[in-house]
């Protein structure tokens, strides 16, 4: 359903912006998604700006998927307050497993942990040996998340 919304703004965007009545008016709309600033720009006629629409939809993607957002979704599932996700989740969700698998795991959605601990998250680095990347290894891995209906079931809560 949210590809249906997408979809409708990026047609909304190219319909409004069709007619060759009025000169073509530079639009610029800036904001803040995902903890990092956008900018989209488009020429349109009659210089129509869809800041609004898209500020929302940004706004649901954010609350489903931000690491930034403390009560998004994936927050939520990381800290296991709750397994049911929401469409952007399950979408996103769905298609990473399957790119993990496919490239055999070189692409992993569960590698927050190893990330966070080279500190290139939200912690401080950590004192690397391989006695922590073997503890920290034994809570990631996509193998260990599966999904069923809208709920996300982690073998090891700790993912």
């Amino acid at each position: 359903m949210r590809k249906f919304q997408v979809l409708a703004i990026l047609l909304l965007l190219l319909t409004a912006c069709g007619s060759r009545e009025a000169e073509p008016r530079f639009v610029n709309i800036r904001g803040v998604a995902f903890g990092t600033y956008y900018s989209i720009s488009y020429y349109c006629n009659e210089g129509v700006n869809y800041a609004q629409d898209i500020d929302s939809l940004f706004a649901d993607f954010n609350q489903s998927l931000s690491y930034y957002v403390q009560n998004s979704v994936i927050s939520r599932i990381n800290r296991n307050e709750t397994n049911i996700a929401d469409d952007y989740f399950m979408t996103v969700l769905q298609r990473s497993l399957e790119i993990a698998k496919e490239t055999e795991g070189a692409f992993d959605p569960t590698v927050g942990p190893l990330v966070n601990a080279w500190g290139f998250g939200f912690q401080e680095r950590k004192q690397m040996t391989p006695a922590v990347i073997d503890s920290l290894k034994r809570i990631t891995g996509y193998q260990k998340v599966t999904m069923q209906g809208n709920r996300i079931v982690k073998e090891i809560p700790e993912i």
